[in-house]
């Protein structure tokens, strides 16, 4: 009975450390994490990123995904050639009501939007993964180079995606974001688009009203 008296008042005087605040590499904003209860909490992890109102503040790791693949496996599943100029047709035409795009990986999903930025050429195939965790669409650093050159990178520009206008990004500075182009939230809210994920298929499609 004495060692157990002992074990109830050393529990009782125990203290439960704090919560502590740490700064995600990943999502950029301020997580907390409480490490002595394993309990999940709504926009404490990767699943559930907070919205961010900072272009530059927002970032995900794509770490299958890289300037190699995007215009290897990843063209070639998508049938256009990656940051080629898309051919001009004979005549205008209008944005097309579906785009189909595929699984890269088995869960990521990408499309082939043929990309123009004002004031900046010839459009061009551009491969985007859609996230809709992403507030923003942001390219990636090879895809700017292709559109600005050495000229400076602004941070967002207008741009017609298929047609579609919207406002897109750079990759933010020494982001994993670095070799990704994302469709982001943004884009598909001012236009209303319908994403359609098929995992059986590993096919994708984006529809406009």
């Amino acid at each position: 009975m004495g060692n157990l008296r002992a074990s109830r008042a050393s529990l009782s005087s125990m203290h439960v450390r704090p919560a502590t605040i740490h700064k995600s590499p990943v999502f950029g904003p301020t997580r907390l994490r409480r490490f002595h209860l394993p309990v999940w909490e709504p926009g404490s992890g990767p699943i559930d990123p907070e919205p961010v109102d900072d272009t530059k503040n927002f970032d995900v790791l794509v770490p299958d995904v890289n300037s190699l693949k995007l215009h290897g496996g990843i063209s070639k599943m998508l049938g256009f050639e990656y940051l080629s100029r898309v051919p001009e047709p004979p005549e205008p035409q209008k944005p097309l009501s579906e785009i189909i795009g595929f699984l890269y990986g088995r869960h990521r999903p990408f499309f082939s939007l043929a990309t123009t930025l004002q004031d900046r050429g010839h459009p061009r195939y551009v491969h985007f993964l859609f996230d809709s965790s992403s507030p923003f669409t942001y390219l990636s650093y090879e895809a700017c180079d292709h559109f600005f050159g050495n000229d400076i990178r602004p941070l967002q520009s207008r741009a017609h995606l298929n047609g579609r206008l919207t406002m897109i990004h750079p990759a933010p500075v020494a982001s994993h974001l670095k070799d990704v182009n994302l469709l982001g939230a943004d884009f598909c809210a001012l236009h209303g688009v319908r994403a359609e994920i098929s995992y059986g298929t590993s096919k994708a499609k984006l529809v406009f009203p």
